[in-house]
């Protein structure tokens, strides 16, 4: 304590000069406008961009859970497009009456798990059959289609992806209904290859593909992909084409799972055909 009076002593001119100077300016800035107004300016920008930092920073904290929210919504918003439904009368179309079918249903999960370095990738989700969850059922992104599920546990379930060896995805070209079928030949993961289209369709550099709808799996019009390079094989008339993957991989947070609501019943009538022998007349 002595020490600290000592020190005021000693320099009490500066601490009376120091006193005097915050004094003279608290009164130029109360009476005076201009001072005023650059005091004010100043300091909510100063104060504007200190929020700003403390806004970002919370945030970056809150990604996760805005995202989450975002993926539900999608999900929502997604099973109620009309491609969601099954049309009984197509004439007309009132939403939530009995014209129409609900066909289709999105599960939101989060990856948790995923590969594309190796010929054979696949994806891992926090859903499983406790969710709804089951095997040979669809799998899209936010961009496009994703794969397939192949194994399903109670909460978890294993996705073949686009990114795989064994899938193949029945598909068309958007422009023109022409049916394709995509795979994965390995190596880049953003491209894969379409196979069995003929020659004899007309196709550009950029036109979408989408997924046919003539599966069980996938609705009608889901983005795969956009053709990038193709050359005709004269062997057997088809072409050989490339495609540049709508979904990227490699950033994978959040995908929906696609339930065909009434699979089994096109399942049945299919077993049925097949037990339909014709004979001849």
């Amino acid at each position: 304590m002595y020490n600290i009076l000592r020190f005021i002593g000693r320099y009490h001119f500066f601490f009376l000069f120091l006193l005097l100077e915050i004094i003279s300016f608290a009164l130029i800035f109360t009476f005076n406008y201009y001072p005023q107004a650059i005091y004010f300016r100043v300091a909510t920008s100063i104060n504007g961009k200190a929020r700003q930092i403390t806004s970002s920073v919370a945030d970056f904290y809150k990604l996760k859970t805005t995202n989450r929210e975002l993926a539900i919504e999608n999900s929502i918003l997604r099973t109620s497009l009309p491609s969601s439904f099954l049309a009984i009368d197509t004439n007309v179309f009132w939403h939530n009456d009995t014209l129409y079918h609900q066909r289709y249903r999105y599960i939101t999960a989060h990856v948790i798990g995923n590969s594309i370095s190796k010929r054979n990738n696949y994806i891992m989700i926090d859903k499983g059959k406790q969710n709804g969850v089951d095997i040979d059922m669809g799998v899209i992104g936010p961009m496009g289609v994703v794969g397939i599920v192949v194994a399903v546990s109670d909460h978890f379930a294993s996705v073949m992806p686009i990114l795989h060896s064994a899938t193949m995805i029945s598909a068309k070209i958007k422009k023109n209904n022409e049916l394709t079928s995509v795979v994965w030949k390995g190596g880049n993961p953003f491209k894969a290859s379409l196979i069995n289209l003929p020659g004899q369709v007309n196709i550009s550099k950029g036109d979408s593909v989408v997924t046919s709808g003539y599966s069980l799996i996938f609705p009608e019009g889901i983005l795969i992909g956009t053709i990038d390079k193709f050359h005709l094989n004269t062997d057997d008339n088809y072409y050989d084409a490339d495609i540049l993957l709508s979904t990227r991989f490699s950033s994978l947070t959040y995908v929906y799972v696609v339930q065909n609501i009434l699979k089994d019943e096109q399942i049945l009538l299919l077993k049925k055909s097949d037990e339909i022998i014709p004979t001849e007349k």
